[in-house]
């Protein structure tokens, strides 16, 4: 269907742009949501890749990240356009990328052309591309969401001031220096995803492993309930309850053999650990009954993890020592931030032998 979309698009380019429809990120926003609440989910993943490959198209771009370069619109024209002097002309798709972009009207022109004709041609096609009509305001939020990620990336390249570690007097960052904290920026921003998936994985599959179990056993078998309240501490914990990895590879005799160095957890309790064992081992349990392959090995770091804890959780949850310490070095952030609730929860330590599938701790 995006391939077909696309190539329709540019035959809507001499089509009048209109007037620029001028909303705050709140409208917009508000917006989007209530086009989405009215189609099937499917239908809105088809409607930003559409959009997306559009806004590819027009821009000769594969990627957000090649807006670093991007010649934007002088400071000047945004000016003269926010004074009612000028307009963009009915082929010009310049952006301003510089401070201001969100509110100038310059850009509210632009994004309002390409939503106009988005919509005009869509609504033209016999068949509607096979995607439901929405409102130009949807179709203007999801153009929005291109133009902020462009002006991230074009922004970063910017020289930022220095302080000079000699003379104490400010500076510009020299271009090797701009290059060194983007690419460092860009590393932790791809570490991050990274890390965020992997830690959806973990809690994905160790909450399913419970779910699984609490389906499968008796209500009269012993360990029921300890599984029921397992499903109850994911849910608690969520997957920014779970521990960071880090890629790695172990040496052997015959291959170095892919890895995930498991970082320390060091603001959880230890119980909730033994918890995470019972069910990745029921986890492996399972794959291997069904003939799954073996998921990558996890072995232990002493590297702590920097990851910040999940807040709201009941106190039990957190590591008695690493609590008392947070509340004395920075008891703000303790109650700010971290918001630890006073909601009464007992860890389960009791009968925890006698539960079927039992593993080591891991994190």
């Amino acid at each position: 269907i995006v391939a077909e979309v696309v190539k329709k698009i540019p035959s809507a380019q001499k089509q009048k742009g209109g007037k620029a429809a001028k909303r705050s990120a709140t409208q917009r926003d508000r917006a989007k949501r209530a086009q989405q609440a009215e189609m099937p989910r499917e239908f809105d993943i088809v409607w930003k890749r559409v959009i997306r490959e559009i806004w590819r198209g027009r821009y000769e771009i594969d990627k957000a990240e090649d807006f670093s370069s991007y010649a934007s619109l002088d400071k000047a024209d945004m000016q003269r356009c926010n004074k009612g002097y000028v307009t963009p002309d009915e082929d010009d798709y310049t952006l301003f990328l510089g401070v201001g972009w969100k509110s100038c009207l310059w850009n509210h022109y632009i994004i309002s052309k390409l939503a106009n004709q988005v919509q005009d041609t869509h609504e033209e096609d016999p068949a509607n591309w096979g995607l439901p009509t929405v409102s130009s305001e949807y179709i203007a939020g999801l153009f929005w969401n291109q133009v902020t990620d462009a002006q991230r990336y074009w922004a970063e390249m910017k020289p930022r001031v220095l302080i000079d570690n000699s003379s104490g007097l400010p500076r510009y960052e020299t271009a090797a220096e701009v290059q060194a904290r983007v690419t460092g920026a860009r590393r932790k921003r791809g570490d991050d995803s990274t890390d965020t998936s992997r830690k959806t994985t973990k809690f994905k599959r160790r909450k399913g492993a419970a779910q699984t179990l609490v389906k499968l056993k008796k209500k009269t078998d012993p360990d029921r309930p300890t599984w029921v309240y397992f499903v109850k501490v994911m849910q608690l914990l969520g997957k920014n309850g779970m521990s960071s990895d880090e890629s790695d590879t172990l040496p052997t005799d015959v291959a170095a053999v892919p890895v995930f160095k498991t970082k320390l957890c060091k603001w959880r309790a230890n119980t909730i650990d033994a918890y995470v064992g019972l069910m990745d081992s029921a986890a492996d349990d399972m794959v291997k009954g069904r003939g799954g392959a073996n998921r990558t090995i996890r072995i232990r770091s002493e590297e702590v993890g920097t990851s910040e804890p999940p807040p709201g959780l009941p106190e039990a949850m957190y590591d008695e020592e690493w609590l008392a310490e947070q509340r004395d070095t920075r008891p703000d952030w303790v109650e700010t931030v971290l918001r630890v609730s006073k909601k009464k929860f007992d860890l389960l330590e009791a009968g925890m032998e006698d539960v079927k599938g039992k593993g080591k701790a891991r994190a």
